[in-house]
């Protein structure tokens, strides 16, 4: 599977800024999160992949237009959320 990181392109940080990722996460993933288990890591994941951003290419979902750096970031904090829900440390979420 391959996986496309969102980046700015330009003359700022050498075009590696990542300003459009966190901007998808702040405007689109975060606001469709809102009310949904955070326990369900695998629900919101697959959420987060196919329905919001639903690109693909011949690996698979290729998470182009959210980011797949906004994508992860945001699966980290659901997986750390859920966690904190359940009252277990982290590394025992899996």
């Amino acid at each position: 599977m391959s996986a496309l990181e969102l980046r700015d392109g330009g003359s700022d940080y050498l075009g590696k800024g990542v300003s459009k990722a966190v901007s998808n996460v702040n405007t689109i993933i975060g606001p469709a999160l809102i009310g949904k288990n955070p326990t369900d890591q695998t629900s919101i994941d697959n959420f987060m992949v196919q329905q919001l951003d639903g690109t693909q290419n011949e690996w698979g979902w290729c998470k182009q237009k959210l980011g797949a750096n906004a994508i992860l970031a945001v699966s980290l904090a659901v997986c750390k959320a859920g966690a904190a829900v359940l009252n277990i440390p982290l590394y025992k979420v899996y």
